[in-house]
């Protein structure tokens, strides 16, 4: 069935719900008078305005959603709401649904978890509550199909991508935690540190034993990552650290010659005064 976006879906997408082509199965929704119907709407999609919308009753604004759930990667489940709160930003909404969550792992509408969505956003607030729970799945990769863009990664990883350091060293902490995951390039928490510079995750990361020999799919190691990426303190640490800045990848080019082609002249001259000093 082709129908036209209306704001209920434009709004669902402006909040990054995927789409994919292949249809799955719909649950059960039971009538609701219009009125409750409209703010579970309003919760499940962020969108505000259903109320003013008179053109739109009950039964076309479940229709439009049922043809609009026949297009998502999961059907909606019970932690959708949570999942709307966090990428809003209301930090007392999602405390107050995530109390109620019966399943705290289940993925949502966007192929994350709660905890990956709160990681995403850098929301340190909601990251704490999760990890106290005693059931969080800590590790819980978002989830990837055929039709979506990018590769699949942990809360951590997620967070050391945003930038959000808080709340990456906060993840760090828990005994629990995987520094092995790889994603779809094969790079893992240890090497999207290096490559956004991040050097306080990066100590705390071989600190919880992380591996200054692994390699991505291109066989770089993190301290190529970091040159090619121009970070020079972080290319200062990892050389402190003992990193094999020799080392050349699939293309044969090492870190000085991957920062020499990036034109980062900083990690260039740090290099070469190490390559002196060996």
């Amino acid at each position: 069935m082709s129908i036209t976006r209306s704001p209920i879906l434009a709004s669902a997408f402006q909040m990054g719900f995927p789409q994919k082509s292949q249809s799955s199965a719909l649950r059960a929704t039971p009538a609701l008078p219009l009125d409750s119907f409209h703010r579970k709407a309003e919760v499940r999609f962020g969108y505000s305005n259903f109320s003013d919308d008179s053109a739109l009753g009950t039964d076309d604004i479940m229709d439009e959603i049922s043809s609009f759930q026949e297009g998502l990667y999961t059907p909606m489940n019970s932690h959708s709401p949570l999942i709307a709160a966090i990428y809003a930003g209301d930090t007392a909404e999602a405390q107050r649904l995530l109390v109620q969550a019966d399943n705290i792992n289940a993925y949502s509408l966007s192929g994350e978890t709660a905890l990956g969505a709160a990681s995403r956003q850098g929301n340190l607030a909601v990251v704490n509550s999760l990890l106290s729970r005693g059931d969080i799945d800590l590790n819980a990769p978002t989830l990837q199909d055929e039709d979506q863009q990018g590769p699949s990664k942990t809360p951590l990883m997620l967070a050391i991508e945003g930038n959000h350091s808080d709340v990456a060293l906060r993840l760090l902490e828990h005994p629990q935690l995987d520094l092995t995951y790889r994603d779809e390039n094969m790079r893992t928490a240890l090497m999207l540190a290096a490559i956004k510079g991040n050097v306080a995750v990066m100590k705390k990361i071989l600190e919880r034993g992380g591996n200054l020999g692994e390699r991505d799919g291109q066989r770089r190691n993190a301290i190529a990552l970091a040159s090619m990426s121009g970070h020079p303190e972080m290319v200062r640490f990892l050389l402190s650290v003992g990193a094999d800045a020799n080392h050349a990848g699939d293309d044969g080019r090492n870190a000085l010659a991957l920062a020499q082609s990036f034109g980062h002249q900083a990690v260039v001259d740090i290099l070469t005064a190490a390559n002196r000093a060996s």
